[in-house]
């Protein structure tokens, strides 16, 4: 029997002062790039506001495979939604998954996500160290454009914790624990060059990468309190 398994993840955090990370996002929409582990024919996204003290509205949100800059494959562009709703609220405190999406994504293939925050959306979970470009657009909604007009840039993660893929029914995930250096921190932005996805590489080198999903957890508060 197939189920689902966790194929990439980002732990959740709460702002620290002196972090100088962005307050929030008011009409704007957030575009982050993610790549899998083991890929699938079906997702499922994981959010987060568990340390906020307010719901976060999203007013709209979609999956893609990611091309480059920020942008996407237009023919691939899939709306997610919550409870079959387009928009919902993340409650404070809580985690939010989302309906199944149907979308093929190759093992170690890349995907973005769109979230647009239609009213302010303060930011206090988050992931500091993701050593990945956050694309944040000019005010609207541009979840469903190929194309996003990128008013700025971060290298953080908001928001968003996990992504699942359905899998077979000797799958599974390999979860990999440890401090910043597994976070990857010091390494090539955008360059996918973390321990566990050269760990991941090495599996799909050696035809053991199918079913088999790497899920970062560590503790991003460590290399703080060096």
């Amino acid at each position: 029997m197939k189920h689902w398994i966790g194929t990439w993840s980002a732990s959740p955090m709460n702002v620290w002062p002196g972090d100088a990370v962005l307050y929030g996002f008011h009409r704007q929409t957030v575009r982050q790039v993610v790549r899998v582990s083991t890929g699938g024919e079906r997702l499922r996204l994981r959010l987060s506001n568990e340390y906020g003290a307010s719901p976060i509205r999203i007013g709209a949100a979609t999956v893609a495979l990611a091309a480059k800059d920020g942008a996407v494959d237009a023919g691939s562009i899939r709306q997610v939604t919550f409870g079959g709703e387009r928009q919902t609220d993340l409650a404070p405190g809580a985690p939010l998954l989302s309906d199944v999406v149907d979308l093929a994504v190759p093992d170690l293939g890349q995907i973005a996500i769109s979230l647009y925050f239609p009213d302010f959306a303060p930011i206090e979970t988050y992931h500091y160290e993701a050593q990945q470009t956050a694309y944040i657009s000019e005010i609207g909604d541009f979840a469903g454009a190929a194309e996003l007009p990128v008013q700025q840039t971060s290298t953080s993660r908001y928001f968003l914790s996990a992504v699942l893929v359905e899998s077979g029914p000797d799958s599974g995930s390999l979860v990999c624990l440890g401090d910043s250096i597994t976070d990857g921190f010091g390494s090539t932005v955008d360059g996918n060059a973390r321990w566990p996805d050269r760990l991941a590489e090495r599996f799909a080198k050696s035809g053991r990468l199918s079913g088999i999903g790497f899920a970062r957890c560590p503790d991003p508060g460590v290399h703080r309190l060096a």
